[in-house]
């Protein structure tokens, strides 16, 4: 699976033929906004930033998102932010409509420790690693990080469950 961020488009970049679309809500500025993405937009990603710690801070409302989640079919799957409980797994899965693929996002140790019932209650077959933010929750630790990564890795295998890891960075200028 390639995931592509909607920004892209807009330096100009020439985009693959199989890819999907994310959106990022922490960086859109308005409802009107996600709104114009999502009309102009095929098999999208959303991207909701919950319990985020640093900048840009989502100005549009996870319940907003989900009600666009609802509305455009375009959206096949929505990701959620530092995925640590079951409870809140679940609510989500209600909340949006079958054939939308919840994809929990693991950021934090606790995440990483509670994956068999946060995918459980996803009811999903993908997960996203962000190792830049789990390195922070472990208070920069490098062999512990490692650990986790090597953990979260196996434990999607043995649940045949795709782990999306971030693979490289575009600057443009």
């Amino acid at each position: 699976m390639l995931i592509l961020s909607n920004h892209l488009k807009t330096i100009g970049m020439e985009m693959p033929e199989h890819y999907v679309t994310r959106i990022n809500v922490a960086w859109v500025r308005t409802e009107g906004e996600l709104d114009d993405i999502l009309l102009h937009t095929e098999n999208v990603f959303l991207d909701y930033p919950t319990g985020r710690y640093k900048p840009p801070f989502p100005i549009v409302t996870l319940q907003y998102a989900i009600l666009k989640a609802n509305e455009y079919t375009c959206v096949n799957y929505f990701a959620v932010s530092n995925a640590e409980k079951e409870s809140e797994i679940h609510e989500l899965r209600q909340a949006i409509r079958k054939g939308v693929t919840i994809v929990p996002k693991i950021e934090t140790e606790q995440g990483v420790s509670n994956l068999f019932g946060i995918v459980d209650a996803a009811k999903t077959s993908i997960v996203m690693l962000d190792k830049d933010d789990l390195y922070m929750n472990i208070g920069k630790n490098n062999e512990k990080l490692e650990k986790l990564v090597h953990r979260i890795r196996k434990q999607c295998d043995d649940m045949d469950i795709v782990l999306l890891e971030l693979a490289g960075v575009v600057f443009h200028g």
